[in-house]
């Protein structure tokens, strides 16, 4: 994400979103949560130096630089149900389920309420790819069509 550009300015969407990476990340990113920030055990806890008001420091640091991030502004989409399921599990556990948006669709009938201005995805290939070729060809048409915001080079 940070290679692709991506700040909380973007509306991101990932079509073929499965378990929530790139949604996670962004809005980790977005909300400016550190990563690990969900953990509940560090391997530096049993250091002989370790000192747990510094840590409590450090942590009520970076809870207070956590922003809100505003809704909508991170789409993820999937075809699948049990993906979308796994996804919002996954966002519940990191407090994300409220400002992240997902959509159980194919991409060929996806239909996002904004304009994505940056789009990531990993898709699907090799047996995760039930169709044909044919997914490519609705994921281009859903970027020619559906995110008119982007900067596309065609």
């Amino acid at each position: 994400l940070m290679r692709a550009g991506y700040s909380e300015r973007e509306i991101l969407c990932d079509p073929f979103c499965g378990s929530g990476t790139f949604l996670i990340e962004a809005a980790g990113m977005a909300s400016q949560t550190p990563a690990g920030y969900f953990r509940k055990k560090w391997g530096f806890f049993h250091l002989p130096s370790f000192n747990s008001s510094e840590w409590q420091e450090f942590k009520s640091y970076w809870d207070h630089k956590k922003r809100p991030i505003e809704s909508q502004k991170i789409i993820g989409a999937d075809s699948d149900s049990q993906a979308i399921r796994n996804c919002r599990e996954h966002l519940q556990k990191t407090g994300f389920e409220k400002e992240v948006l997902l959509l159980n669709s194919p991409i060929a009938k996806l239909s996002v309420p904004r304009s994505p201005t940056l789009v990531v995805s990993d898709p699907p290939f090799g047996k995760r790819m039930h169709a044909s070729t044919q997914v490519y060809q609705e994921f281009g048409q859903f970027l020619r069509s559906r995110c008119p915001a982007a900067p596309w080079a065609y």
